[in-house]
């Protein structure tokens, strides 16, 4: 297996696990079983909690009271007020 996929393997492995298990603590800990090195640890933790972000914040979708924006209307060929 090629690097980059067992980096994306394991990235995969650790976002599915800190979206169960939102602790850094244990996210760091997850990363040091897999057997790599402190600063490899820490990346994949701000990688996958960046990730775990942008996920929650798609999933919860615009917020409530905010203006969603529709398509845009033209003035052309209204009436004057």
């Amino acid at each position: 297996m090629k690097s980059d996929e067992q980096r994306s393997h394991r990235l995969n492995y650790l976002l599915r696990f800190y979206l169960s298990n939102p602790g850094k603590a244990a996210l760091y800990a997850r990363a040091k079983q897999m057997g790599i090195s402190d600063s490899t640890a820490r990346d994949y933790m701000r990688t996958v909690i960046i990730q775990a972000e942008s996920i929650r914040r798609r999933a919860r979708g615009p917020r409530s009271g905010a203006a969603v924006a529709g398509p845009a209307r033209s003035r052309v060929g209204c009436p004057s007020r």
